[in-house]
C-alpha cells in the first residue's frame, strides 16, 4: 500500500506557486499528496492522522491555531516538516533570537515589550531609529520603525501588546537570504529595499541580485537552521562591521524569489526530506 504525503495550507496559502509546485513535484515522483487546509476541518482531541504518514507544512505565520493543527498531527503519528516545534520557535521572534543568541549566534539586541511604557523604554535603550515588530507574523505585516520616539511616540499607543523592540541595522547595500536543505546551502540573494522604503521583504518589491555562496555565511545560516530545529528554511541576515549578523529564520519560506533570481528551484531538494515512501 502506498503511503501518502500531507500538504498542510492554510486559506493563503494553498493558492500559492510553491505548493502547486511541491504537490507536481510530488506527484512527478508518484507519491500520492493531499492538499489539507487547516481551516477546513476542527482540531479534535482524539488521535487521527487523516490518512497521511507525512506531511509538509506550508502554513503563513505560526499563530496559535496553526501550530495546534500540527501538533495533533504529529500526536497521531505523523512525521510533519517542518516540525511544530520548529516553526513555534522560527515563529516567535523573540525566541528565535534567544535559541540562536545562547549558541553564540550574533543577533540584533532586542527587547519585548507588553506595554506602552516597556516600550518606551526599550526604544530608549536601543536607541533610534527603532525597529518594533509583531512576535509573530509575516510577510512585513505589523512591522514598523520609530525614527524620533518624541515625535513618533503616540505610534506605540493602542498596539496589540506583546511586541518586539530591536535595534535598527541600516542595510543600504541589502540584507541576505540563504536558503539551507539540510546541511547544504542551495543558493544566496541579496535584497535591497525599493526607494523610499526601508523593509526587504521581496512581497513588499525589494529587488534581488545573486550572491556567490560565501562559507562563513553558509556555515552561520546552517547553524542557525539547526538551533531552531529546521529541516530546511530561509535564513536572513545583514552585516555590521564586517561581521553578519542573524535577523530571523524563515522556518515555511517562500522560494519564487531564489528561483527568479538563480534559476535554482529548491523543490526537488525539499521532496527528498519526504524519503522514499512507496
Amino acid at each position: 500500500m502506498k503511503k501518502k504525503v500531507g500538504l498542510i495550507v492554510d486559506n493563503i496559502t494553498k493558492h500559492k506557486w510553491e505548493t502547486r509546485e511541491i504537490k507536481k513535484e510530488l506527484e512527478s515522483r508518484s507519491i500520492e499528496c493531499e492538499l489539507i487546509n487547516i481551516y477546513s476541518f476542527p482540531i479534535s482531541t482524539k488521535r487521527n492522522n487523516r490518512g497521511i504518514s507525512l506531511a509538509l507544512a506550508r502554513t503563513t505565520s505560526a499563530t496559535h491555531f496553526r501550530i495546534e493543527a500540527l501538533k495533533s498531527l504529529e500526536i497521531s503519528g505523523v512525521k510533519v516538516i517542518n516540525s511544530s516545534t520548529c516553526i513555534q520557535n522560527g515563529g516567535d521572534k523573540y525566541t528565535s533570537l534567544i535559541l540562536m543568541n545562547s549558541k553564540g549566534l550574533e543577533t540584533p539586541k532586542t527587547f519585548m515589550v507588553s506595554s506602552f511604557e516597556s516600550a518606551v523604554k526599550a526604544i530608549s535603550e536601543v536607541g533610534t531609529p527603532a525597529v518594533l515588530k509583531p512576535v509573530f507574523g509575516t510577510y512585513g505585516k505589523g512591522v514598523f520603525r520609530i525614527v524620533s520616539l518624541e515625535e513618533e511616540i503616540y505610534r506605540l499607543d493602542g498596539l496589540k501588546y506583546p511586541y518586539i523592540v530591536q535595534e535598527y541595522l541600516p542595510h543600504r547595500k541589502g540584507d541576505i537570504r540563504v536558503f539551507v536543505v539540510g546541511d547544504e546551502v542551495l543558493g544566496t540573494i541579496k535584497r535591497v529595499a525599493p526607494v523610499g522604503e526601508w523593509k526587504t521583504n521581496i512581497s513588499a518589491g525589494a529587488k534581488s541580485t545573486k550572491l556567490k555562496n560565501n562559507k562563513h555565511i553558509s556555515k552561520i545560516a546552517i547553524k542557525a537552521t539547526r538551533v531552531i530545529g529546521a529541516k530546511y528554511g530561509g535564513v536572513d541576515l545583514i552585516e555590521r562591521d564586517g561581521k553578519f549578523v542573524v535577523l530571523e529564520v524563515n522556518t515555511q519560506p517562500d522560494f519564487r524569489g531564489i528561483y527568479s533570481t538563480l534559476g535554482i528551484n529548491p523543490v526537488g531538494k525539499i521532496v527528498d526530506l519526504v524519503g522514499d515512501l512507496r
